[in-house]
């Protein structure tokens, strides 16, 4: 296994499923959200992604964030969607130039975890996990 490919695939999808935890249009049909969002807090939305299949993190990356970009939030919770969308968007295309060898990929990581207004973020995916907890079945 591509030591890359795989720290590309576990990254994917444990920050997605921290950034839908706290850890598209308008009006979604909640049941649809909830099944959707379910799966990128679990990670399943990236079981049929064999990051061995490629030397580009990259592509696993814009895997996920396609399918991400896919889901359509209830408009209860589209602007803190949007917000965490948005955010895993700028994560994801920034870690796809970073090289988990490098001697400097903390502080790489760091710097680019800095881009993104932390508190705003935070509340938003404290909205979305509310959300989920009130409107999904467990």
């Amino acid at each position: 296994m591509n030591r890359k490919s795989l720290v590309a695939a576990s990254g994917a999808t444990l920050l997605l499923a921290t950034l839908l935890t706290g850890c598209g249009s308008s009006g979604g049909d909640v049941e649809a959200f909830c099944d959707d969002a379910g799966a990128i807090v679990d990670g399943s939305f990236l079981d049929d992604v064999d990051a061995n299949s490629t030397d580009d993190p990259a592509a696993v990356y814009d895997t996920a964030l396609e399918r991400v970009d896919k889901v359509d939030p209830p408009s209860d919770i589209e602007e803190d969607w949007t917000m965490t969308t948005e955010a895993m968007h700028t994560y994801l295309e920034g870690m796809a130039d970073l090289d988990p060898e490098s001697d400097t990929y903390s502080d790489d990581m760091d710097t680019l975890m800095g881009t993104v207004d932390q508190e705003s973020l935070q509340t938003a995916s404290d909205n979305i996990e509310t959300y989920l907890s009130e409107n999904c079945e467990a």
